[in-house]
């Protein structure tokens, strides 16, 4: 995972992280409270938490936008915004990579450090197994 000076001087953003951490960067800049929320896909955190093969990590990464007096969901790599959703189980209008329910696992201002996949796939494990579903 990268800085957002680090996508932007790259001129190439690699996926919905890296369009989440720019997204957030800019809504900030212009005045808008924003925040990174990263997802478990739901069906993939039920094979998790059933001890079944999860080798493969499915999940999303948004934006939580204060717009509007309420806050949106936005969604920087698919280009939408869903204005009434649950902050606890995404239940999106659209799919993402065939899926369209997401559960939250992570929302903060920032990443708190950058990790290689190996390490970001590990404290993903770690914190959707604490995760009621």
């Amino acid at each position: 995972m990268r800085t957002a000076q680090e996508i932007w001087e790259s001129k190439k953003a690699s996926g919905c992280t890296d369009y989440a951490i720019l997204y957030a960067t800019f809504a900030r800049t212009l005045g808008v409270p924003t925040t990174l929320l990263h997802t478990a896909e739901y069906d993939w955190l039920q094979k998790l938490k059933n001890g079944e093969d999860s080798t493969m990590h499915f999940g999303h990464s948004f934006c939580e936008c204060y717009f509007g007096d309420k806050w949106v969901l936005v969604d920087p790599t698919c280009k939408h915004i869903e204005r009434n959703y649950n902050p606890k189980k995404l239940e999106l209008s659209y799919k993402v990579g065939g899926k369209s329910v997401f559960i939250p696992y992570f929302r903060g201002l920032d990443l708190g450090e950058k990790q290689n996949v190996e390490t970001h796939n590990k404290k993903m494990d770690e914190l959707c197994n604490t995760l009621e579903i």
